[in-house]
């Protein structure tokens, strides 16, 4: 993010100066259709007695945060579905008061973790975003974070009605379920989200080797967004939008991950990150 005084050639003085930019400034492309449509440019004004390092970093979130509502907005030319989503994440955030929301410390203090955890999630099983299946796994914090140990395992579970297993258990049926970094999918997943600045989703078009842990159909297109903190990967998100097909008693296959939900998911992911589980705090020890 460059700062005015280093950017003179890319920035309009006239504009520093109207709207007091003193801090740094980020600028992000919003796309529609793979064709550039505007650009993001957003800044900060220096606040007096804030600390430079945390006044940047809470921009940098802020701003990655607009960032993705703008790209959510844009994932089709129709966007009730997108405002729906933002409509419903605005009252979701009123359940909570603004100080448990200051940190993961003060929400798990008040009892709430779990509460916000499951109330963002199952926005993303609306009708107005389409997914059917959502699981949140966190980083197990005693395995050897080095490549072929790092596991993760499944703590929060959802399922729409469309897409229960009727022999598994309604409630968080997959909480448990446990996979590792040997797995392909969940080695890109750890490698793309520690190299990349915005740790954005991917989405799989292929076979995941836990098919039969978690009932996906192995035709299934799925979704995975990185839960980030700092430079700390801590857990993520995963999802389909396919319903259960009764008949042959299995996941049915053939639905496409859109990008309206490819974004949803991105937009959930990246306001849940900041409140990670208390037993990962010494992730941040001496970091922040």
């Amino acid at each position: 993010m460059p700062r005015p005084r280093a950017a003179r050639g890319l920035l309009d003085l006239r504009g520093v100066r109207q709207y007091s930019i003193q801090g740094p400034v980020a600028g992000y492309p919003i796309r529609l259709n793979g064709t550039t449509i505007s650009i993001l440019v957003t800044w900060r004004r220096n606040p007096a007695g804030v600390e430079v390092a945390r006044r940047d970093k809470e921009f940098r979130v802020a701003s990655q945060r607009a960032y993705r509502i703008c790209r959510l907005l844009t994932a089709n030319t129709v966007t009730g579905d997108a405002i729906g989503l933002l409509d419903s994440m605005d009252r979701t955030a009123k359940h909570f008061k603004k100080e448990e929301l200051a940190s993961s410390i003060k929400l798990q203090e008040s009892g709430k973790l779990d509460q916000f955890y499951k109330s963002y999630l199952e926005l993303l099983l609306e009708k107005n975003v389409g997914f059917t299946r959502l699981r949140l796994w966190i980083r197990d914090p005693k395995c050897n974070w080095v490549p072929g140990e790092r596991s993760f395992t499944v703590q929060y579970s959802f399922c729409s009605s469309e897409a229960e297993n009727p022999v598994r258990e309604r409630t968080n049926p997959y909480h448990g379920c446990q996979t590792k970094d040997t797995s392909p999918f969940t080695s890109l997943t750890v490698e793309r989200a520690l190299q990349s600045l915005l740790k954005e989703t991917s989405v799989f078009g292929t076979a995941d080797p836990n098919c039969d842990l978690l009932d996906k159909n192995p035709d299934s297109e799925w979704a995975v967004a990185p839960l980030v903190k700092g430079d700390q990967l801590w857990g993520f998100i995963s999802g389909e939008v396919d319903a259960w097909d009764r008949s042959n008693k299995r996941m049915g296959a053939g639905k496409k991950i859109g990008e309206l939900q490819h974004f949803a998911l991105d937009v959930i992911a990246h306001t849940v990150s900041s409140f990670q589980p208390r037993f990962l705090n010494h992730l941040w020890k001496n970091k922040e």
